[in-house]
């Protein structure tokens, strides 16, 4: 529908000026002067944001703490203790819950300034998310401070519109954090027994520092899709070319795609699948390898000294000798200066965002 064609949808805007979001109710306290902009979000306190009872589509979703801004003092603690839930038409266990870092993309603990289809940090002081979220009978968002200290200063508001939404799938996330197993692919997403979209995922990694600062972004990101078992469908060729940059990483923001921080010491990235949708009929499984690289020298000297590295391929002069599972490595037959790609360990925390019917 074009932006000038009227669209038969009412906006509402919750918030603690008119928490229930409430037609002609809003903006009631202090005679109407700024009364209730903000409230104390004591530890372990869980704060309802929103719980309405109806049809439409959350729009968008806008939040700050002071400790965000403007010295973000607090920011790490905050955007990792903090944990958003979502909860559509009366389901006891949420489809969305993350903690706020991670479902805003920034899992490294640090806020920063950026924008992009979904999710915005203006000035590095809030976060906003636009992922549009449809409901057909009720919705809750609540948040849970987990910091250990309480937040002084709590703002936010939550904009919808009252609509129907017919056979709109639901919006759902899912999060884990860990230390992957040496030559394990790590599963950013497990779906089965229903339809849905892989909409995309947000990473962040905190490098061992075993590995000395080498690369880690060897790892291709892979989709199993509807019976795919041993080998996947869709396949990539590497982090840095999954979030479609090339030849290492840096930091950049993207529309669909972006690293918002990358350091010898830790990164984090996103790509959202947007314009290259990617839709499953029964089940779909994404995973991502966890491979780096470092020179054939270096490689030998952390085999020696016991560190969790496994060789995978060496790159010889623009081709691949595959080393993976070989009984013996002929060292000896590689030049010194060559590139190898290694199996490592790291820390990682995965988020996906998808869509599923229920």
């Amino acid at each position: 529908m074009a932006i000038y064609e009227y669209q038969n949808c009412e906006p509402r805007w919750f918030s603690f000026e008119n928490p229930k979001a409430q037609k002609g109710q809003g903006a009631k306290e202090n005679s109407g002067a700024k009364g209730h902009a903000f409230e104390y979000f004591a530890d372990g306190e869980k704060k309802t944001l929103v719980d309405y009872a109806g049809e439409g589509v959350i729009r968008r979703v806008w939040m700050t703490f002071e400790g965000l801004a403007p010295e973000r003092e607090k920011a790490g603690e905050i955007l990792r203790g903090v944990t958003l839930q979502i909860f559509w038409d009366g389901e006891e266990k949420s489809s969305v819950e993350a903690p706020l870092g991670d479902f805003f993309l920034l899992g490294t603990g640090e806020m920063r300034a950026y924008e992009n289809v979904f999710f915005a940090s203006p000035e590095g002081r809030s976060l906003v998310c636009y992922v549009p979220m449809p409901f057909r009978k009720r919705v809750k968002i609540q948040l849970e401070n987990q910091t250990g200290t309480d937040i002084k200063r709590f703002f936010y508001d939550v904009d919808m519109t009252l609509e129907p939404v017919g056979e709109a799938m639901y919006f759902c996330t899912s999060y884990r954090e860990v230390r992957n197993r040496l030559c394990e692919e790590l599963i950013v997403l497990q779906r089965e027994g229903s339809k849905g979209r892989f909409l995309g995922m947000n990473v962040a990694a905190v490098f061992s520092p075993d590995y000395e600062g080498y690369w880690f972004g060897e790892s291709e990101v892979k989709v199993y899709l509807d019976g795919d078992r041993e080998y996947p469908t869709l396949a990539g060729t590497g982090v840095e070319d999954y979030i479609g940059t090339a030849w290492g990483q840096g930091e950049f923001c993207g529309r669909y795609q972006g690293c918002l921080a990358f350091t010898p010491e830790q990164t984090s990235f996103y790509r959202f699948h947007v314009r290259d949708p990617i839709f499953y009929g029964q089940d779909c499984r994404v995973a991502m390898q966890t491979i780096g690289g470092a020179p054939k020298q270096e490689v030998m000297r952390f085999l020696r000294e016991g560190k969790e590295i496994c060789p995978v391929s060496a790159d010889i002069e623009g081709r691949l000798l595959p080393l993976y599972q070989k009984e013996t490595i002929e060292w000896e037959q590689i030049p010194d200066d060559t590139w190898v790609n290694c199996w490592r360990c790291d820390t990682y925390r995965l988020l996906a965002y998808y869509y599923e019917e229920r």
